[in-house]
């Protein structure tokens, strides 16, 4: 990937001017500006920068892109993160104003958050999270991802460094956030229709070391590849590393190692000390059932991660590991609280939803292994513990009855077009060729209608005979029917019929 060219991006001290809309009613707006203290981070499209808004000294992230850049992302990160908030979801950051720079960079503010996710676990110097903040930080992280997957997107590129921890300034410590939106693709339609499945290969997103096996492989992702991803992350808080740590950016290499990792020996050998092994277990068996149609039962695995908090006796709200001294206080898992909020830029968000999750409900199941009934309650699909409820069945044979519908109608569609370009292009060319053949007859008809004027009488007293044509002889015939019925003939001056 060619290096990002930072030349026409601000530098320290430059002022951003930015228009801030405070109602939509009245849409008041009034001209703001930013001054750049300090450069956060930046990637392969684009940068971050901690601005200070002059007027009302708010700190924001300001994150720009360069004008001329090959992809444009930033359009697609701001109207993902727009939804998110009119969602209600909490798990997306405020959002401010956006503007550019004319030939130089686009440019939008954002509500600035603390550290990622993966700057935290590189403190633990490779022993991972406890056992505590790994189940919080996978719940609220699970939490996130289904939100964004509610508003009809796929992340397509989960990872511990797009999650970051809210700011203590603003009591927001407790909160995870979900960042950098640019790999962000559709999977509803407008409609509310599912998207069908590309069958060609399709370009790599995401990274490799959380990729899954779907995305490695040139597969369309689906939001299966998101919750595989979202493992592999929480497998990496809870042992601290992950078996393919030392293979690099060899993506073949990665996805041998991935299926190999699906061996019970060898899942078993990496975690023989973990203390939720079966639990991860369990989880991952459901991720390798579901398909690219599947509806993922976010509750469900939610309560395999309360189970493991309940097992071990851990007190409600315990702080977490880089933040000893706060209570820990996460938003309500349940989607039920949320309130839609309107966008200050006029849009809204429906609040119709599409597709309603499945409601899991506990209950007891009596299992018989190895001669011995195990009691308990669990949430689950029937093979790996996770639930997979009879609606959430119906909408997932829907959804893929519709995608292939949506194929099938696409091949008969391109048939038809080609079938119409075929017939159009044999029809030009009939009708050029009658086309022609019809100005050579208009114009032979010309010819032979063409009227011929009587000639004057030659010296030697003879004359030539006159044509006359043919709407004249029916004239002539009309007017001898009416003399006598008989037409006369035109003969040479000079002559008596015989």
């Amino acid at each position: 990937m060619a290096r990002l060219d930072l030349s026409k991006l601000p530098k320290i001290g430059d002022i951003i001017q930015a228009t801030r809309r405070f109602d939509d009613e009245t849409k008041d707006e009034k001209q703001v500006t930013y001054l750049i203290t300090e450069q956060i981070g930046h990637g392969a499209f684009g940068a971050v920068y901690k601005g200070l808004c002059q007027e009302d000294s708010l700190v924001m992230a300001i994150k720009c892109e360069p004008y001329d850049c090959r992809k444009r992302m930033l359009q697609t990160e701001f109207s993902v993160m727009r939804a998110g908030r009119c969602s209600g979801s909490p798990y997306f950051t405020e959002y401010g104003e956006r503007g550019q720079k004319p030939q130089r960079y686009y440019f939008f503010t954002m509500q600035l958050v603390h550290h990622n996710l993966w700057d935290l676990l590189v403190r633990t110097k490779g022993n991972g999270f406890s056992l505590y903040t790994s189940c919080s930080v996978a719940s609220q992280t699970l939490a996130g991802v289904r939100d964004i997957h509610e508003i009809g997107r796929l992340h397509r590129d989960i990872k511990p460094q797009n999650f970051a921890v809210g700011r203590k300034e603003n009591d927001r410590d407790s909160i995870i956030y979900m960042l950098d939106f640019g790999m962000c693709r559709k999977f509803r339609t407008a409609h509310g229709k599912l998207r069908g499945r590309r069958e060609s290969s399709v370009l790599f997103r995401g990274t490799a070391r959380y990729a899954s096996i779907g995305s490695l492989d040139g597969k369309e992702q689906s939001r299966k590849d998101d919750i595989e991803g979202w493992f592999y992350m929480v497998l990496e808080f809870t042992s601290g590393n992950v078996p393919w740590n030392n293979i690099g950016k060899n993506r073949k290499e990665m996805l041998n190692s991935k299926r190999e990792f699906r061996n019970p020996d060898k899942f078993d050998a990496y975690l023989i000390d973990c203390p939720v092994k079966s639990d991860l277990r369990r989880i991952l068996d459901y991720v390798d059932n579901m398909d690219f149609y599947s509806i993922p039962d976010y509750n469900g695995i939610n309560r395999i991660i309360v189970k493991i908090i309940e097992r071990n006796d851990y007190r409600v709200n315990e702080p977490l590991d880089w933040s000893p001294q706060r209570i820990y206080q996460p938003p309500d898992w349940s989607r039920d609280g949320y309130i839609k909020v309107r966008d200050r830029y006029g849009s809204e968000m429906d609040e119709k939803r599409k597709h309603q999750e499945p409601t899991v409900t506990d209950s007891s199941s009596k299992v018989e292994k190895g001669g011995h009934s195990v009691n308990e309650t669990v949430t689950g699909a029937t093979a790996t513990g996770i639930s997979d409820e009879k609606k959430s069945k119906e909408t997932e044979a829907k959804d893929r009855d519709d995608g292939r519908d949506r194929g099938v109608r696409r091949k008969k569609d391109k048939d038809k077009e080609k079938k119409k370009v075929s017939k159009k292009s044999e029809s030009d060319k009939n009708n050029s060729a009658h086309a022609e053949k019809l100005s050579e007859f208009k114009a032979s008809l010309k010819r032979t209608q063409q009227p011929t004027t009587p000639s004057k009488p030659s010296k030697g007293g003879t004359t030539k005979l006159s044509v006359t044509p043919l709407h004249h002889r029916n004239k002539e015939s009309r007017k001898g029917d009416k003399d006598g019925g008989v037409s006369k003939m035109a003969l040479p001056s000079g002559k008596k019929p015989k």
